[in-house]
């Protein structure tokens, strides 16, 4: 299988196992917030490729691949900070399992995860209450060359 495939996959897999991801929806691919508009409250990921480069593909290979996960929850609260709280709850939780994946014992079967690097996190402009989005990316560099 691809790597940039073999990496999502198993970020969706750690994710939906991880203590505190029990209500939250976590998907792969680029997909309709509102489809999954009633599962919006408890907090909805989608995980999805953006770029591959750096690539050596010489004994094994290495390279590096970019994602994008995109946070979304949903308040019917009055007071706008309401939503802007439940997001930053989701970006925090997910920011923690980030920093924790790469150091499982195989976080992607034959590949190593050399470096996990959030580059930026930037607010859904496209976003209206109720919903509430972010974007964060970012960069994992792997290697098939240490297994």
């Amino acid at each position: 299988m691809a790597v940039w495939y073999d990496i999502i996959d198993a970020i969706k897999t750690y994710l939906k196992a991880r203590a505190g991801f029990e209500n939250i929806t976590v998907e792969a691919g680029a997909l309709d917030p509102d489809d999954y508009n009633a599962k919006l409250t408890n907090g909805l990921i989608f995980i999805v490729r953006d770029r591959e480069y750096n690539e050596i593909i010489h004994k094994g290979g290495e390279g590096t691949i970019e994602l994008l996960f995109y946070c979304w929850t949903r308040s019917n609260d009055p007071d706008p900070a309401a939503g802007y709280d439940l997001l930053a709850d989701l970006e925090d939780l997910l920011t923690a399992a980030l920093t924790a994946w790469p150091y499982q014992t195989t976080p992607v079967t034959g590949t190593d995860v050399m470096n996990l690097e959030i580059m930026e996190t930037v607010g859904d402009l496209e976003s209206h209450r109720p919903v509430c989005g972010s974007r964060k990316t970012v960069k994992i560099t792997w290697s098939r060359r240490t297994i």
